[in-house]
């Protein structure tokens, strides 16, 4: 009885699928690049297309595209939004992937976890770079188009390696609420106490 008073307290504030949560961190900065593109490509030509250097890019850097105004505006805004969904995403998969490793036999556990932690403080580290490379002006244009096509493969393989989340929690929620039962926070923190 004591279980449902708890549980009838609890109030749910925000609730959303994870899934949605990465689809909208997903398509946020690739929708705002590909109008970056395009609007760049038809209003700027010019000015996305040279490099100082003065040799002529067949495919504007993503840098350039995303320099000039006012694309670099929707370009910081889009960034800004999809930067705190990343955060969530990195330490959710910590987590998970912490009680997956409460499984291991402890001579295991422990040099798994270190490795996790470094995995995990890698992501913290790209999530402040793509925040340093949005926000920080650059004032240099880099020549040839060879580094364009690399920057825009780089950032595609980084946007699907992001897809990946989607199919690694597919029917998770994200919750934030007062109140929960508290025989789920007592099975979260079990599990939470193995992996340390």
């Amino acid at each position: 009885m004591e279980g449902n008073s708890v549980s009838s307290k609890a109030v749910v504030y925000f609730l959303i699928s994870f899934r949605e949560l990465c689809l909208v961190t997903l398509c946020l900065p690739l929708s705002s690049l590909l109008i970056c593109f395009v609007t760049a490509y038809i209003f700027q030509q010019d000015e996305i297309h040279e490099t100082h250097c003065r040799v002529y890019n067949v495919i504007p850097s993503i840098s350039a595209i995303t320099g000039v105004s006012p694309q670099r505006y929707l370009w910081r805004v889009c960034v800004a939004f999809h930067i705190g969904p990343r955060v969530v995403i990195a330490s959710v998969y910590r987590t998970y992937y912490r009680m997956l490793l409460s499984q291991l036999p402890e001579a295991k556990n422990a040099n798994t976890c270190r490795l996790l932690d470094v995995c995990y403080w890698l992501n913290m580290m790209e999530v402040g770079a793509l925040c340093g490379v949005t926000y920080v002006s650059n004032r240099e244009n880099y020549p040839f188009s060879w580094f364009s096509m690399c920057e825009y493969l780089i950032a595609s393989a980084n946007m699907a390696f992001h897809v990946t989340v989607m199919l690694d929690f597919p029917t998770e929620k994200m919750v934030v609420a007062r109140g929960l039962p508290e025989l789920l926070l007592n099975d979260y923190s079990l599990h939470w106490k193995k992996t340390e």
